[in-house]
């Protein structure tokens, strides 16, 4: 029976799928005759599907029924929010993408115990970096592309056969044979495409310029490193060869977008984590620092990095339980985390217009970017400790499938 509903899964998922491609089109609008049978469809699914769940799933088609659930369940919330014109308040955003209620709380605790950390190393920033002033590599001059591609491909290339060397993740080696990984003069962002196979680095991104001479920034290229290729791209890679079904092979939705960051930025770490055990690998590399200067650097970036959006996540909460007119009420519950004051105003004031008018709430868009408040990679590697399984069989689960949070965690104790 099991099997059944699976299959049954798949051909409604495909249609929601198909309704994603087409959105995707220019001048697409939404069809409110398919979206109402699609939703009828996901309806009669969850009905189905409610008496065969599973509280600890054992196998495979227990796994997929469970997430299956969540899948439709989500599907039928876009579905029927498409078909009218509203705003979520924010307590349905957090049951979407299943974030804890006490979630703010912790965030609360971690920024007031973590204040003069953060301060600490802010200033240590300052000391370092105050001398000169850096640069972004202005794109526009083919010269300036020419030299900064010329060196960032150079990297690239031993950068590449170096993680090879120290990253124990079957595929790995296949997945370079499969994927271009390159540096792109155009984007000023890095990004993995799944449907060209392709890694771009940013140069604007990796590189900085300095006395007349270009730069690549260590961290910034090992962290673009670390989140698109390890992350992202092996992720594609190893989903595509799975026999998964389509729910959990091509859900590039929203329900599993914290799931996949999480993923990627886990790669982040273990990657750094990796280097610095095989700091001599480094050394042969072009231009870069002492890896300690880099792993330092590292470090003290992720703290401000941490820090600036868990302040991110509980202004957009507490603007999602305010009014529009509550400006004085949010500027105090929000000035007793910000370290800056000048953030404050700054920030209440980019989302002074981010208010559905007809219900007073704040716009579905800024709402659910609290769903990347839901990061949980670092539970599920702190729970499978020296009990569960190796290392790379860990992390060949993390990169296989596209999962919601929970459909994770019970994939990869299934192992």
């Amino acid at each position: 029976m099991l099997k059944e509903l699976i299959v049954q899964g798949e051909k409604v998922f495909k249609k929601f799928l198909g309704r994603s491609y087409h959105l995707d089109q220019p001048n697409s609008i939404v069809d409110p005759e398919y979206s109402k049978t699609l939703l009828d469809d996901f309806t009669q699914l969850k009905a189905d599907l409610s008496s065969v769940l599973s509280a600890q799933p054992k196998t495979v088609d227990e796994v997929l029924i469970n997430e299956l659930a969540r899948v439709a369940d989500f599907c039928v919330s876009v579905l029927d929010e498409d078909s009218e014109s509203r705003a979520f308040p924010p307590e349905k955003i957090f049951d979407m993408y299943s974030v804890e209620k006490n979630y703010f709380d912790d965030v609360k605790v971690w920024l007031s115990d973590n204040r003069e950390k953060v301060r600490n190393v802010n200033k240590r920033q300052l000391e370092n970096y105050a001398e000169s002033g850096r640069t972004r590599v202005m794109l526009g001059s083919k010269l300036l592309r020419d030299r900064a591609e010329k060196i960032g491909e150079r990297l690239l290339g031993e950068f590449t056969s170096v993680v090879g060397s120290i990253f124990p993740m079957p595929g790995y080696q296949e997945f370079l044979n499969n994927y271009c990984i390159s540096f792109d003069s155009f984007e000023k962002r890095s990004y993995a495409n799944r449907k060209l196979r392709v890694v771009m680095l940013s140069t604007s991104d990796c590189f900085y310029g300095l006395n007349g001479e270009l730069f690549v920034d260590p961290v910034l290229f090992i962290r673009a490193f670390g989140h698109e290729v390890l992350g992202h791209a092996m992720n594609y890679y190893l989903t595509d060869q799975s026999t998964l079904p389509l729910f959990a092979k091509e859900n590039y939705f929203a329900i599993s977008s914290s799931t996949r960051e999480s993923i990627c930025e886990y790669f982040e770490d273990r990657l750094f984590e990796l280097l610095r055990g095989h700091s001599d690998k480094i050394g042969v590399l072009e231009k870069l620092p002492p890896f300690d200067v880099i792993y330092q650097r590292y470090e003290d970036t992720k703290l401000l990095d941490i820090y600036s959006k868990k302040l991110f996540r509980l202004g957009i909460w507490i603007l999602a339980n305010s009014t529009k007119s509550d400006y004085d009420k949010k500027i105090f519950a929000l000035g007793e985390y910000s370290i800056e004051p000048k953030w404050l105003s700054w920030f209440v004031n980019k989302h002074r217009d981010s208010w559905d008018k007809s219900s007073g709430l704040l716009l579905s868009k800024i709402t659910r970017e609290l769903r990347y408040a839901n990061d949980i990679v670092p539970e599920i590697i702190a729970t499978t400790g020296s009990k569960g399984p190796s290392v790379p069989d860990v992390e060949k689960c993390l990169l296989t499938g596209t999962w919601s949070p929970q459909g994770l965690v019970e994939w990869v104790r299934l192992g």
